[in-house]
């Protein structure tokens, strides 16, 4: 079960990762684990389907830019996600191998609307502006 706040979801929906087709926002992962930088490859290639920015993966994001951030956090149970988002960061972050992971496909179904219902069938919104 998903519970999003009310809190949360006005500081979210306050953010645009794209707008007309054009990102100023780049992913990051911290973190080495494998699980971290799929999560992050799945955001940028859905984003890039549904808005047709690309949106670049990083290490690491300089001060004052635009960020989705991918890491892990000991502090949550095998396969626990969480996400928050403030002014200009949207913090994916999971515990043990897949947490982080889930929560990037969390995000993409809970947040920007992508349907799976099965390995061949999707339905992947097709929007200029996120």
């Amino acid at each position: 079960m998903v519970v999003l706040s009310a809190m949360f979801l006005a500081a979210l929906h306050s953010q645009t990762i794209v707008r007309d087709g054009k990102s100023d926002w780049v992913i990051v992962t911290e973190g080495s684990q494998s699980a971290l930088r799929h999560g992050a490859e799945e955001l940028r290639s859905y984003i890039a389907t549904m808005s047709g920015a690309e949106l670049t993966i990083g290490a690491k994001s300089e001060r004052g830019q635009k960020v989705l951030v991918v890491r892990q956090d000991d502090r949550l149970g095998e396969e626990e996600y969480t996400i928050r988002a403030s002014r200009n960061r949207i913090t994916i972050a999971g515990g043990g191998k897949r947490g982080a992971l889930y929560g990037c496909y969390g995000f993409l179904q809970d947040v920007l609307g992508c349907r799976w219902f099965t390995s061949r069938i999707a339905k992947i919104p097709k929007q200029s502006t996120l």
